[in-house]
C-alpha cells in the first residue's frame, strides 16, 4: 500500500459521489423517453429499441459498480476517528475555499496540526482500505 493509491482512491471516490446522481438522471429519462414513445405509438426500429436498451443496461451497471466502490470507501471513511475523517473530507471530497481555517476552527487546533492529523489519517484509511491490521 503506498499513500499515491490511496490519494487516487480517495479522488475516484468525490468524482463517484458526483457522477451518481446524474448517472441516475440519464437512467430514469431514457427508460421514461422508452415508455413515451411506447404510449405514443411512435414506430422505432428494432435495432433503435435495442439500442436504447444496451444503453441502459449499461448506465446501470455502471451506476451498481460506482454504488457499490462508493459504499466500500463510506465504510472505510466511517472506521476513522471524527478528526481524521473530517480532515479527509475537507483536503478530499469537499473542498471549500478556505478548507484549512475552517478546519483549524472546526476541530479546535492549529494549522499545522491538521496536516499531521491528515498523514495519520491517509496511514489509517489505506490499512482499513486494503486490509491491513490497523
Amino acid at each position: 500500500m503506498n499513500k499515491e493509491t490511496i490519494l487516487q482512491q480517495l479522488k475516484e471516490y468525490s468524482q463517484r459521489r458526483k457522477v451518481q446522481p446524474v448517472l441516475k438522471e440519464q437512467i430514469d429519462r431514457l427508460k421514461k423517453r422508452a415508455v413515451l414513445r411506447k404510449s405514443e405509438g411512435a414506430m422505432e426500429s428494432e435495432r433503435q429499441a435495442q439500442e436504447r436498451m444496451r444503453s441502459i443496461k449499461r448506465l446501470e451497471e455502471a451506476y451498481r459498480f460506482n454504488r457499490r466502490r462508493q459504499k466500500s470507501m463510506d465504510i472505510c471513511l466511517n472506521t476513522l476517528e471524527h478528526r481524521e475523517k473530517t480532515v479527509l473530507w475537507y483536503f478530499y471530497i469537499d473542498r471549500p475555499s478556505d478548507y484549512i481555517d475552517r478546519l483549524a476552527d472546526e476541530l479546535g487546533i492549529e494549522r499545522s496540526q491538521i496536516y499531521r492529523v491528515k498523514d495519520r489519517a491517509l496511514k489509517n484509511l489505506g490499512k482499513v482500505y486494503f486490509g491491513l491490521s490497523r
